[in-house]
């Protein structure tokens, strides 16, 4: 996919305005005084573009965030070498209409505001939703000033120097069990099911496999990969598999971690109901897989102390029960092979910036993807 051009003044006016319109309804507590409303920062993303403003009234100040989804189109690119179209790449969550992204957010956020503050959780935060304007696909909400958990683990990485005591191990557990309330959540009746049984996730497996091993991959390695994971998916995984309310993209980065071990979920995009073990993989593979640690060569985070976090995030999510850590294997295996195919099909920048960046980090992603599939699929012979 590549970018339209944006055209960001124009959006920042029009939220600018829309936001000064509103002000009062977003805050009442701000009225009946006059509000005036200044742009703090802007933040560019590849998809989307973020404006934090500043509500200012004689008796408080308040700060909003708006996001945007950048248009995109897509392109189709040809592999000189192999002649392979790597743009049709294999999907483990069904693309979404970039139109629609904002929406879906702006629910799953509404969702969460509605369903979590009844729950009445020291350990679960949420952000209110204040508005969506159709016509420019823009969400509004409150701004959280927290770090996320990312930026927690940054900061306690073996690479930098801890800027704070945080217990990680407890926000780890914490956003475990804000996860299994996610998925225990009711949304509508009329959501489908995604890769509801063993059979789907076999195949899923043998497509991603088939998928990177036509793009140029380690033909023995990925065959190798997809009949191992086949017979251990046979035991360790029942034929028709635990389902839950699906978050899309939980991963640290999108977990605000705020005082007391209070974990904030957020940019869920909740479209359909999917294995639990989806998102956890998701997460895990979210945690080991972490720019830093791509960039270190695995050296930023210790091995042993990844997997205090991985036991401490499953203890949460699992409270009593014992985590079925086979089936959890498996499943960061899928979300491992459909990053790897991302990688693998992403189209080469046109800007001499992010082609020096891609040339640095792609290689060093690949060696990456490929030594945590060795240390997954080792775990599972390990535990047959």
């Amino acid at each position: 996919m590549t970018a339209l051009p944006y055209q960001a003044a124009a959006d920042h006016e029009a939220i600018l305005s829309h936001v000064q319109r509103y002000a009062g309804n977003y805050y009442p507590e701000l009225t009946p005084g006059p509000i005036s409303v200044n742009l703090l920062e802007q933040h560019m993303r590849t998809r989307s573009a973020l404006y934090t403003f500043r509500l200012a009234a004689p008796a408080a100040n308040r700060l909003v965030v708006a996001k945007i989804s950048k248009p995109f189109q897509r392109v189709a690119r040809i592999d000189d070498a192999t002649s392979f179209r790597l743009e049709a790449r294999p999907y483990l969550t069904p693309p979404i209409d970039p139109a629609r992204v904002q929406l879906l957010q702006y629910r799953g956020l509404k969702l969460m505001h509605e369903r979590l503050s009844t729950v009445h959780d020291s350990r679960f935060g949420t952000i209110r939703p204040l508005d969506f304007i159709r016509d420019r696909r823009v969400m509004i909400m409150e701004h959280v000033g927290e770090p996320t958990l990312s930026d927690v683990m940054r900061s306690a990485a073996r690479l930098s120097i801890p800027s704070s005591p945080r217990a990680l191990p407890m926000l780890m557990s914490n956003a475990g069990a804000w996860l299994r309330v996610y998925h225990e959540l009711e949304y509508g009746t009329s959501l489908g099911m995604h890769g509801a049984t063993r059979e789907h996730f076999v195949e899923a497996i043998a497509t991603f496999a088939d998928y990177l091993h036509a793009a140029g991959g380690d033909r023995s390695f990925f065959r190798s990969l997809t009949n191992k994971v086949e017979a251990s998916a046979e035991s360790a995984i029942p034929d028709l598999l635990p389902l839950g309310l699906r978050h899309g993209d939980y991963a640290p980065r999108n977990v605000f971690a705020g005082r007391g071990n209070r974990i904030t979920g957020f940019d869920a995009l909740p479209r359909s109901r999917a294995p639990i073990y989806e998102d956890l993989g998701r997460f895990i593979m979210g945690m080991r897989s972490a720019g830093l640690q791509v960039m270190s060569l695995g050296l930023a985070y210790q091995s042993h102390r990844l997997e205090d976090y991985e036991r401490s995030f499953l203890a949460g999510y699992f409270a009593t029960k014992a985590p079925p850590l086979r089936a959890i294997g498996l499943y960061q295996l899928l979300v491992l092979l459909d990053k790897w195919s991302a990688l693998t099909s992403r189209s080469r920048p046109k800007r001499i910036r992010y082609r020096l960046e891609m040339a640095a980090r792609g290689p060093l992603s690949h060696r990456h993807f490929r030594k945590e599939a060795e240390r997954l699929l080792k775990s599972l012979e390990e535990g047959e």
